[in-house]
């Protein structure tokens, strides 16, 4: 959802003349804020990044990748978003915002049953932000994929307390009904 990312970037102020990436990369950012039309704005923020990235891949924001990776998984490039996330977390792994782009990879992780990698990533962006109840959530799905029920009900319920709205993330019935069934 593109709606999950609400931090404009704290990089980009920059000496006059401005350089042409950081014009595409402001143009995306203003555009995100308006939001009016997602399909629509995910189409002109991807263009924008998609510019300001090729002219200027290290000097972008961290968060510029995180905000294009959202617009990938709305235009359904899975795998582009989770390149994106991973770009991210290389250039700076302890921004507090990176903690998104490790939940992403993880739930990535998490479909490929690769449930050591999501661990890892999730832990990681709940160490980078402890009360992100999203991360809770989703390693909370980790450990139940991998069997580890109780772990998993106990974080549900810490992901619940952060945030009671988080169950219309995922089908809570389901995951209810997979604890229940194998304690």
């Amino acid at each position: 959802m593109l709606g999950a990312i609400v931090m404009a970037p704290a990089c980009g102020v920059q000496n006059s003349p401005q350089p042409e990436y950081f014009t595409y990369e402001n143009i995306a950012w203003r555009l995100y804020g308006q939001r009016s039309s997602y399909d629509l704005m995910t189409n002109a923020i991807l263009e924008n990044l998609n510019k300001a990235i090729d002219l200027a891949p290290d000097r972008v924001c961290v968060d510029s990748y995180i905000l294009r990776s959202q617009c990938w998984l709305v235009a359904g490039e899975v795998n582009k978003a989770f390149d994106d996330w991973t770009v991210a977390i290389e250039r700076d792994p302890t921004n507090i915002h990176a903690a998104k782009a490790y939940c992403g990879r993880a739930v990535y992780y998490g479909r490929q049953k690769e449930f050591q990698k999501a661990l890892s990533d999730i832990n990681q962006a709940i160490i980078l932000m402890p009360n992100y109840a999203l991360a809770h959530a989703v390693r909370a799905i980790v450990y139940k994929d991998m069997g580890m029920y109780e772990k998993a009900k106990n974080e549900m319920v810490m992901a619940i307390g952060m945030n009671p709205n988080i169950t219309g993330c995922f089908n809570c019935c389901e995951f209810n009904d997979a604890i229940t069934a194998r304690k």
